[in-house]
């Protein structure tokens, strides 16, 4: 039987400033901790009430980190996919099949999104 993992990522309403740096100023959560120094500290500051706005549903769970840039959120998934999601509304803009379960967060550099599955198969 297979499992349903179900994505939710959890954007809350502080995320709000890093849609706004990531639609028009180029910044983003691009890699695993956010960025080369993997510090984990995002721009930004949180609001007093914080709101789910959005899930996502894949065909098996999440070990994945999500990575944010050019108004996306990238996504693996054990059901060997890559996804890209809409930053604003979670809906799916494409899949990408890596034919093994993805657990590693991917890397964006610029308009290139690189994952690898447990196959040991990166793609770009």
């Amino acid at each position: 039987m297979k499992k349903i993992g179900i994505l939710t990522i959890v954007l809350f309403v502080m995320i709000s400033p890093l849609m706004l740096y990531s639609q028009d100023k180029g910044y983003g959560w691009p890699i695993y901790r956010g960025d080369q120094m993997l510090s984990g500290v995002a721009r930004g500051s949180l609001p007093d009430r914080m709101k789910l706005l959005w899930t996502f549903e894949t065909e098996d769970e999440i070990r994945s980190s999500a990575v944010i840039g050019n108004g996306m959120v990238f996504i693996g998934s054990y059901d060997g996919r890559v996804y890209a999601l809409d930053l604003i509304n979670g809906k799916k803009i494409w899949g990408f099949d890596t034919e093994n379960a993805v657990e590693a967060p991917p890397l964006l550099v610029k308009d290139t999104l690189y994952a690898g599955s447990l196959s040991g198969v990166l793609c770009a």
